[in-house]
């Protein structure tokens, strides 16, 4: 395993502040919405099939269609703003935005950023092998993982990008053939091998890329990572959720869960996750479960957890939504979408997008500004 340090100079201060500010994204706005209270502000339906979620910046929506188009609406009327080929064929959930910027990871090691005004080119970084996975963005850090064309006898690397420049500030070679997506917690990050029978976990400096520890006792091929300080929560192939003390890498409890997990975020001493037809919250020191809610329609999409909150969109094109503390159902609305294929919270308005290219925004707002 080899770490390697690329400090450009400007890169140094926009790193330190980084990490002494905790690293939240910039992407994300406080979300003031109250579901008992929504309604529908526009919609839009002339695009194809839209791929991900949508990335909200500032007064910009943009979407990926799955004929690789970038698009970007205005969020008060629906308006096009900009269209635009994108430069490389992108990877599902590769889009993510901060500042003013729009970031995306595309085949060939491309991870490229655009201004959300016009969509004009700010950098193009080219990494060596293949993202596969989303950006982690941590508000001036960039964190991606790259993984070697089929049959290559090179490793896996983890890399930190300055988010505003496109520079490589660190890069760390594992010595697996295949990664997950990157998971902060505390000063850590955390990655995890995905390859058959390579099940190890990862935990480096997010600072310096420096190994911390490395887990190799684990089981199957690692899907996804949660962590916070002092605890990293891993799920394999098989829904054998195991965690790791954050500190050393010991195994603390691992428990199998039934059905296939599509969600788990962790927080505080609380971790949540989803099965299609489930929401569940565990105590995250020894994973006895605090309370358990059945959805009545399996979810369209990954959950999201904002403002003590826990927004659902389940396969019907309902929206619920339950007390993140309790379970307890705060309110359901009726959208009225078909096939709906993700969502996005932004200050005052829920953006939903289904398979076939519409984009609906709703307010709880009483009167249009």
């Amino acid at each position: 395993m080899k770490n390697t340090h690329i400090y450009p100079l400007l890169a140094i201060p926009l790193l330190l502040a980084a990490l002494i500010s905790g690293c939240a994204p910039l992407n994300a706005s406080a979300n003031v919405l109250n579901p008992n209270t929504l309604r529908a502000e526009w919609t839009v339906e002339n695009y194809t099939r839209v791929a991900q979620a949508p990335v909200v910046l500032h007064s910009t929506i943009v979407i990926i269609t799955a004929n690789q188009q970038l698009i970007a609406l205005d969020t008060r009327n629906g308006e096009e703003k900009w269209n635009l080929e994108t430069p490389a064929v992108l990877w599902p959930g590769s889009l993510t935005a901060t500042f003013d910027t729009i970031m995306l990871a595309g085949e060939n090691g491309r991870v490229f950023a655009l201004t959300y005004k016009r969509g004009v080119p700010e950098w193009d970084t080219q990494l060596s092998g293949e993202v596969l996975d989303a950006p982690l963005l941590d508000r001036y850090i960039l964190f991606t993982v790259t993984s070697p064309a089929t049959g290559s006898p090179e490793p896996a690397i983890v890399y930190a990008l300055n988010a505003a420049t496109g520079a490589v500030l660190w890069q760390f070679e594992t010595q697996s053939a295949a990664l997950t997506q990157a998971a902060r917690g505390g000063d850590s990050l955390y990655v995890g091998s995905r390859a058959p029978g390579d099940a190890r976990l990862y935990a480096l400096s997010a600072a310096e890329g420096q190994l911390r520890w490395a887990n190799a006792t684990l089981e199957g091929s690692l899907l996804a990572i949660t962590a916070n300080a002092d605890i990293v929560i891993v799920r394999n192939d098989a829904q054998q959720v195991s965690a790791l003390n954050a500190a050393n890498g010991e195994i603390q409890w691992q428990t199998t869960h039934d059905s296939a997990l599509v969600w788990m975020q962790a927080a505080d001493d609380v971790l949540w996750l989803a099965d299609e037809d489930h929401l569940m919250a565990w105590n995250i020191g020894d994973a006895t479960a605090q309370w358990q809610a059945i959805l009545p329609q399996p979810l369209a999409s990954a959950p999201i957890l904002s403002e003590a909150r826990i927004w659902a969109l389940l396969a019907n094109g309902d929206l619920q939504v339950y007390e993140a503390s309790s379970g307890s159902l705060v309110a359901t609305f009726h959208s009225g979408i078909t096939a709906p294929a993700g969502m996005q919270l932004y200050g005052d308005q829920l953006f939903i997008v289904n398979t076939q290219g519409q984009v609906s925004t709703f307010t709880s707002r009483e009167n249009n500004p």
